[in-house]
């Protein structure tokens, strides 16, 4: 009953390939802390040039904190999955088209500010705290760093999905030991 954080990435030929794994006591800053910098130990102090996650304030400080030369991304699933439950309808769909787009900074701000107005959400908190976030999800501001074409955490979901056939959620480490191997090879 403990998380499993698997670190997943694509390699050359875009295919999803697992960096390492790690059973963890808890989802905090420092256990998170612990899991990256045990990572890149692992692979030669050679840092990571970006990462996607969900919204997780825990991981995301870790990844300050770790490797702060990483650009870091929010996964768009996520958000557009959160921007139904906290926003209406109408904005939906705009905050799609705008998250998107290709466009300067200042174009950028001004869709955002009309699209705000448009829908009157100036006073939702979440809408406030999402664009304070805005470099870590709109293109505009992510044009021009590497992600390799990714925009979600889609990939860890898949993983999350063929994890889940081989590994119950009540299980004793040595059965897991055993299990997590025909997992990795599935993937591999």
């Amino acid at each position: 009953m403990k998380p499993l954080v698997i670190l997943a990435g694509i390699n050359h030929h875009y295919v999803t390939i697992i960096f390492g794994y790690a059973l963890i006591a808890d989802e905090t800053k420092d256990t998170y802390k612990w899991v990256l910098e045990t990572f890149l130990e692992a692979m030669e102090k050679k840092a990571l040039i970006s990462v996607v996650t969900d919204r997780d304030d825990a991981m995301r400080n870790a990844i300050k904190a770790v490797i702060p030369s990483a650009r870091h991304r929010l996964c768009a699933w996520h958000l557009k999955r959160n921007v139904v439950t906290n926003t209406n309808k109408g904005f939906v769909h705009d905050f799609g088209v705008t998250m998107d787009m290709i466009c300067s900074h200042e174009e950028f701000e001004r869709r955002w500010h009309l699209l705000v107005e448009k829908h009157n959400l100036r006073d939702n908190q979440w809408v406030v705290d999402l664009y304070q976030k805005r470099e870590k999800w709109a293109a505009a501001f992510l044009r021009g760093h590497f992600f390799a074409g990714m925009k979600s955490t889609q990939r860890s979901e898949q993983l999350n999905a063929t994890a889940h056939k081989y590994l119950q959620f009540k299980m004793l480490l040595y059965p897991f030991t055993q299990r997590f191997e025909p997992f990795l090879s599935k993937v591999r």
